[in-house]
């Protein structure tokens, strides 16, 4: 069996890939097969970041995390396709993640938004607000 590697394909043969491995994952997912439907959808996310251009991935910058919705991801360094970094929920936590489960564009989130976003939820919870405090705050915070 003459098998290539994920970063010698093209991107037509990438496309393949993806397609005859989440045709596998949804055969798998349908016998109730749990371990190799895993395995096949960590296959597709790994061969959907050889897809993706890693210098459009910059450090400091966060990004929401594909599959969980609400968590973040900030990145210390790129290495390849592997996002190093750690999520805003467990900052002393370092891991690395593939750059398909990046969310980018529209969805991205600079720390400074991040963190007047955690204020607004604080005066939430604590139920000390006003909405013209509020308003203001996030007026005179965001530059």
């Amino acid at each position: 069996m003459n098998t290539k590697r994920y970063s010698e394909m093209t991107e037509y043969e990438l496309k393949s890939e993806i397609a005859t491995l989440k045709e596998k994952a949804r055969k798998a997912e349908q016998l109730g097969i749990v371990n190799e439907f895993a395995v096949l959808e960590r296959k597709i996310t790994m061969a959907k970041s050889y897809l993706l251009n890693p210098k459009e991935f910059k450090s400091e910058e966060v990004y929401e995390i594909d599959g969980a919705p609400g968590e973040f991801f900030k990145i210390n360094y790129m290495n390849g396709i592997f996002a190093w970094g750690y999520r805003l929920a467990s900052p002393d936590h370092e891991e690395a993640l593939p750059i398909s489960m990046l969310l980018k564009g529209d969805n991205t989130c600079q720390p400074h938004s991040l963190f007047v976003l955690k204020k607004m939820i604080v005066f939430i919870k604590n139920k000390d607000f006003h909405v013209d405090q509020m308003l203001s705050f996030v007026l005179v915070d965001e530059y």
